[in-house]
């Protein structure tokens, strides 16, 4: 089932995962990397015993090579361009660098998510709490889009 804030719901259920692994009950460290874009998910495989679920797809690659790359500072969550914009009018990013990636001919840039309990300093009166905003069934990012078609046709 996909949402329409699908990006900004990955990188929360990134920084959950972090916080609950950084728990002292847990008391772990992981790497996440967040790429988006369409990817090919499902079973994969032939008859039998080889049949697994996978997804495949640059996307995926990409992913997995923030990550990897990622594991320099434990504990650390980073995230591609796209992923950011889609996320950035509910989350705030810090900017880290630019990185070249096997299998990419220019270098890609590099986002970390900010924790909206930790990471941001804020008064109660002006703080916007970006859970609040995300809807199951609504796209922020094709409002105006959606206006627009309607306003030509």
């Amino acid at each position: 089932m996909a949402h329409e804030d699908d990006t900004t719901r990955a990188v929360l259920a990134a920084q959950m995962i972090r916080s609950k692994l950084s728990s002292p009950e847990i008391n772990c460290w992981c790497c996440i990397g967040i790429s988006t874009g369409t990817v090919f998910s499902g079973v994969v495989g032939t008859s039998g015993s080889r049949k697994e679920f996978s997804m495949l797809g640059d996307v995926v690659n990409v992913s997995a090579r923030i990550m990897g790359w990622s594991k320099k500072e434990k504990g650390k969550i980073f995230c591609g361009l796209r992923t950011m914009r889609e996320s950035s009018p509910f989350l705030k990013f810090n900017y880290v660098q630019h990185c070249r990636f096997k299998g990419k001919s220019v270098s890609l840039p590099i986002y970390e998510p900010l924790d909206p309990g930790k990471d941001i300093h804020h008064s109660s009166e002006n703080y916007m709490n970006p859970f609040k905003y995300l809807r199951l069934y609504s796209n922020p990012f094709l409002i105006d889009r959606e206006n627009k078609y309607q306003q030509e046709y």
